[in-house]
């Protein structure tokens, strides 16, 4: 029976969307400071991306119980792509999607952990957050008290890169 009170919170590219193929399209910085313009192209590409089935399964389990909140660093200006993107593999099984809106410069894992803090404020009990960089997710933890799931999205090219090194 799904729990009103309480919530889990998920990141999006890199844990819930193998956005890989478009890697390309990627400006430079991940944390987002060139701003808002370099980076749509690459929001709007969101389409074609693949599901992290693993961790679509996760939030699906996640969904009967809890609220399930989606918060990204990806720009609003790919809102409806990434609505229909988890309508089609995810099966809307989520009850909030939040993306960065315009001018917007904060860094990923301020976002998201202010965010939960927003959350937390509005008397939820945030069980659980998931999310694919380690940093992001220690800062999430050290700022709001919430667990959070550290997921690998497996990258084929980062396997390439670290088997090239020799380290692994």
């Amino acid at each position: 029976m799904k729990n009103t009170n309480l919530a889990v919170v998920w990141d999006l590219d890199g844990t819930l969307a193998d956005n890989s193929q478009r890697r390309h399209l990627a400006p430079g910085d991940p944390q987002w400071t060139a701003g808002d313009a370099p980076w749509d192209e690459w929001a709007l590409a969101c389409g074609d991306d693949m599901p992290i089935m693993g961790s679509v399964v996760r939030m699906r389990m996640d969904y009967a119980y809890y609220q399930v909140h989606i918060c990204s660093s990806r720009g609003a200006i790919a809102y409806e792509q990434t609505r229909d993107w988890l309508g089609r593999t995810a099966g809307k099984c989520y009850d909030y999607l939040t993306l960065r809106t315009r001018g917007d410069c904060r860094p990923g894992k301020v976002l998201k952990a202010e965010y939960i803090l927003g959350l937390q404020a509005d008397g939820l009990t945030v069980m659980l957050a998931y999310e694919d960089i380690k940093e992001d997710a220690d800062y999430i933890t050290e700022m709001t008290g919430v667990q959070v799931m550290l997921v690998n999205p497996a990258y084929e090219w980062i396997e390439v890169l670290r088997d090239s090194s020799g380290t692994g």
